[in-house]
């Protein structure tokens, strides 16, 4: 089955809700969830309209933790709550 799992898991398809907490660009945002960071970045400019401190639920690969505890992502969807 391929149905996206509601927890989160490294290398595993996953929906995540939270916090905006930064934005780098159109097409990356660092998310608050759980008390971690999670940056995720989208191939497109998916998150053009999200603001600093938005609701959102986002739909993401986790890949890997940066030395600075920032878990990387690649985003495949994201809407406001």
């Amino acid at each position: 089955s391929s149905k996206i799992p509601t927890t989160f898991r490294m290398n595993k398809p996953c929906t995540i809700s939270g916090n905006v907490a930064n934005i780098i660009s159109e097409s990356s945002i660092v998310i608050s969830h759980s008390g971690r960071e999670i940056m995720v970045k989208f191939k497109g400019k998916e998150a053009k309209e999200i603001k600093k401190g938005d609701k959102v639920s986002v739909t993401c690969i986790p890949y890997r933790e940066n030395p600075n505890g920032i878990i990387l992502s690649n985003g495949t969807k994201i809407s406001k709550i």
